[in-house]
């Protein structure tokens, strides 16, 4: 029902601008603060930036278009602007609703939650959606599909069939990198994986790779250049830190030579043009994308629903949050009193003894780096990256080193075949600046306000063997980024010394 449906989406609106109504008077209002660098100065704040998936961006907030005011016909004309509230009013007072939508994309029934704020334009707002735009947008809907178009039009039905029952084949994926975060799946033709249960990225981008691979030979050098090219877009976004962007052309004009389809002037490939500016304006589109919402959305629907017998689901879902919510709460408790740290018997011991843990020192601001040798038993590695759970207890970041990855399970202590020594390692390793880089870092972390000396007699001497890792766990406070409760992340650092049986 079109009344039903502009109920919903004005009721949409009109919800966020009451729950954002008490910002507006600090967003009319200048205020004091004091930056980064130490110095103060006058503030206004805004909205910004809208982090939704891109069917609730194009089904929701602007109609067809979202953030320029290129005809829905040929979104790639040159000479079109960003949108602005001020241009769709006057839209709206001078043309019909039929005009408007034909023509502009544009419901002259709904009023956005942001027109009413000052210095909040929506259109500018709304930031990348990797997961739902790019991979299951631009590459499910169109590139697979245009490929499988291909192969019928080229080969017929019956031998598409047939070849794609080879790029499904195990055998046939056997070459593709292994990817951490791909759960495999023989359904990667014309009906590609289960999208539904993608949950993240790094599993979209993992599928792209093995796609890449296993239709190589099947279709033109062009298809393939041209999904790969996709690809380095999708990883270069991917990026945490994104020094230079550059924008990705794709070639999909191959797919209009090919005779598969008509036109390429598509929303959601259209949007990949707006991710230069976007980048610019939010930073890297991988610390706010949709997937952090996803993940949110796992977390508070999915889980409890899997958790609860299907009846009244509700309840169970809504009783499960809230213990799950007093659980984090005990645990930042028990994290802040110390209690997390070693086992219930050391800790006992240390009670009774009457001694006191030195790694919740609050006055250890450095980097704190130790061993971990517990037996790691769980082959299940989802956890090994990413958001962490925990409290900011004292330093800002923390470096366990590990013996193996974990998926090895196994429990050596250290790497074998490298001498104990630090003068021999040195010269073991080919790095005769082993031994005074080492001491500098060590005397920065003993003594993190004191110049570094530059001569090596000034550090103090280092007795004892030497033990090496090939990998370590980074746990850091990083709030910008996806992270655990605490504002803590945690990486993996891995060391390679051999790359294909050969030094690298």
């Amino acid at each position: 029902c079109p009344e039903f449906q502009h109920f919903c989406r004005q009721l949409y609106h009109q919800c966020l601008e009451l729950i954002f109504e008490p910002l507006k008077l600090c967003i009319e209002t200048y205020k004091v603060i004091k930056c980064p660098d130490g110095h103060f100065f006058w503030a206004i704040f805004g909205l910004g930036p809208y982090i939704a998936d891109y069917p609730e961006q194009g089904s929701s907030l602007t109609g067809s278009q979202n953030e320029c005011d290129a005809p829905p016909h040929d979104l790639d004309s040159k000479g079109s602007h960003c949108c602005s509230h001020e241009k769709t009013d006057f839209l709206i007072k001078n043309f019909d609703p039929g005009i408007l939508w034909d023509d502009y994309g544009i419901w002259n029934d709904i009023v956005l939650f942001t027109h009413s704020f000052p210095c909040a334009n929506i259109h500018e707002l709304l930031s990348p959606d990797l997961l739902h735009q790019l991979i299951k947008g631009t590459f499910k809907d169109h590139l697979v599909t245009w490929v499988g178009d291909y192969l019928v039009q080229t080969h017929g039905e019956q031998r598409t069939l047939e070849i794609i029952e080879d790029i499904d084949h195990w055998q046939n994926l056997s070459g593709a990198p292994l990817f951490r975060s791909l759960t495999f799946s023989r359904q990667l033709g014309l009906q590609p994986v289960d999208w539904q249960q993608l949950k993240s990225i790094d599993e979209g981008l993992a599928i792209l790779f093995v796609y890449l691979a296993a239709i190589t030979g099947y279709v033109p050098s062009a298809m393939v250049q041209c999904i790969a090219t996709f690809i380095d877009a999708c990883h270069i976004t991917h990026h945490n830190a994104i020094t230079s962007p550059s924008p990705q052309h794709l070639k999909s004009c191959v797919f209009i030579d090919a005779g598969v389809w008509e036109s390429i002037s598509l929303p959601q490939q259209h949007a990949l043009s707006h991710y230069f500016y976007s980048i610019h304006l939010f930073t890297s589109p991988n610390g706010l994308c949709s997937s952090i919402t996803e993940s949110m959305h796992i977390k508070a629907v999915k889980e409890p629903w899997q958790r609860s017998n299907r009846y009244n689901a509700l309840t169970q879902m809504l009783q499960s949050l809230v213990q799950m919510d007093k659980m984090d709460v005990l645990q930042q408790h028990f994290t802040a009193s110390g209690m997390m740290v070693g086992s219930t018997s050391s800790y006992m011991a240390q009670m009774k003894t009457g001694g006191s843990d030195n790694s919740l020192d609050d006055n250890d601001n450095g980097l704190q780096v130790h061993v971990d040798n517990r037996l790691q038993v769980d082959d299940d590695d989802d956890d090994d990256e990413g958001p962490v759970a925990g409290d900011l207890t004292g330093a800002l970041s923390d470096v366990i080193l590990v013996s193996r990855p974990r998926i090895q399970l196994l429990t050596t202590a250290l790497e074998s075949g490298y001498l104990h020594y630090l003068s021999t390692l040195a010269a073991y390793i080919g790095q005769p600046q082993f031994p005074f880089a080492l001491r500098q870092f060590l005397f920065s972390l003993d003594h993190p306000d004191q110049q570094i000396p530059t001569k090596l007699v000034n550090f103090p001497p280092i007795d004892g063997t030497i033990k090496v890792y090939h990998s370590a766990m980074a746990t850091f406070y990083a709030p910008s980024d996806l992270c655990g409760t605490g504002g803590l992340h945690q990486e993996q650092i891995f060391l390679t010394p051999f790359f294909h049986g050969h030094p690298r």
